[in-house]
């Protein structure tokens, strides 16, 4: 007899939390985006001695001027885009978007800022010690970087705060998740630099195949990476390292998210060349902010979409009642000592483990587990 099957009933909790994190995380990036590089000199500035500062702790000699540390072999100079906020922006819209109580949101952006900090550090500090060892794959890191570590930084950082107030535990099989996520965006970006110039060009030859219809003759600027489609890595690492859908069930998925990048990357291609011709002001920021947002943004809010469109019911074995919640179920019509039955115990387990990389658990606070991801 089966014991569980995939609900008809959209989860319209994760759909919902979905929306409220693009729309979150577009509304902070869009303001970021706005902000001259001019205002946040002594930020940088600021973000540059402590590089330095931590550089010397491993044995190196820099300097400091301004926003660049050199060494004798090898200098960086710290732009905007080389500061944490990203990230600290994405955590921040997690948590405004995450239903949870006022005070816990508060605890949140606190800790989201200052975690994002220091994790940014490091990746600053990888960054340079891969430039010192060999200044060609400075440019390939740093892409591979300011996309995994935005991921994996605000991914592993949502689940610490989680922990706090819902009654999640950080568990191994989470953190082997983000291991998963690590090595599968790995091995993607190394594959994905050979191959995504044949994946530009067939994008560009679609745009002039649709546009030559209208007589638009459209010329695309040529770059060595075109460092947008790398959100194909983030999100394909992400479904990767799901464990709680088959293969069939990845692959339909996948292709769904695919489709929706690739649709996003023809957008912003059109974008680039709109930019180029025309001269309105703040043009750039608002293409630098779509940039991001579909970077950082776009490949979690389709990963959760697609993992968790609909929500998988146990039937339960002292009533036979189809639950999705089924410990929920079980506690309020059975009682908890319910819960020491071996039967209970035995879907109770299949649930949680199905449901292993979702950053929230069944217990605590009902209000607090609206949204499974």
């Amino acid at each position: 007899m089966a014991v569980s099957k995939l609900s008809l009933k959209p989860q319209k909790d994760v759909i919902v939390f979905c929306m409220r994190l693009l729309i979150a995380a577009g509304v902070l990036i869009g303001i970021w985006a706005f902000i001259p590089a001019k205002v946040l000199e002594p930020l940088m500035r600021y973000e540059a001695r402590m590089l330095a500062v931590l550089l010397r702790l491993f044995g190196l000699a820099p300097r400091v001027d301004g926003a660049t540390v050199w060494t004798g072999k090898f200098s960086v100079v710290v732009v905007k885009e080389c500061l944490a906020v990203d990230a600290a922006l994405l955590f921040v819209a997690y948590v405004l978007a995450y239903p949870a109580r006022i005070i816990d949101k508060i605890k949140g952006v606190a800790f989201g800022v200052v975690g994002m900090h220091a994790a940014n550090q490091l990746r600053l500090i990888g960054l340079f010690f891969t430039g010192y060892a060999n200044r060609a794959w400075f440019e390939y890191v740093h892409i591979y970087f300011g996309q995994a570590f935005v991921l994996l930084a605000v991914i592993g950082g949502v689940g610490l705060w989680m922990s706090s107030f819902s009654g999640f535990t950080i568990v191994r099989r989470r953190w082997l998740f983000l291991a998963k996520v690590l090595g599968y965006s790995a091995l993607g970006f190394a594959l994905w630099v050979p191959l995504h110039p044949a994946y530009v060009a067939v994008l560009e030859t679609t745009l002039k195949g649709i546009f030559s219809v209208f007589d638009v003759n459209l010329i695309f600027a040529k770059y060595k990476l075109h460092e947008g489609t790398f959100n194909i890595v983030a999100f394909i690492a992400l479904m990767a390292a799901t464990s709680n859908l088959d293969w069939r069930a990845k692959i339909r998925r996948a292709g769904i998210g695919l489709a929706v990048l690739a649709v996003t990357h023809m957008l912003f291609k059109l974008g680039q060349i709109y930019i180029t011709e025309i001269t309105v002001r703040y043009a750039d920021a608002v293409l630098i902010g779509v940039f991001r947002l579909t970077a950082v943004v776009l490949p979690v809010v389709l990963w959760a979409w697609v993992k968790f469109p609909y929500r998988r019911q146990y039937r339960c074995p002292l009533c036979g009642e189809w639950k999705t919640g089924i410990a929920e179920h079980v506690r309020a019509k059975h009682g908890t000592e319910a819960l020491d039955d071996e039967r209970v115990k035995r879907v109770v387990s299949m649930a949680e483990e199905s449901e292993g990389e979702q950053l929230v658990g069944s217990e605590g606070d009902p209000k607090h587990n609206k949204v499974a991801l």
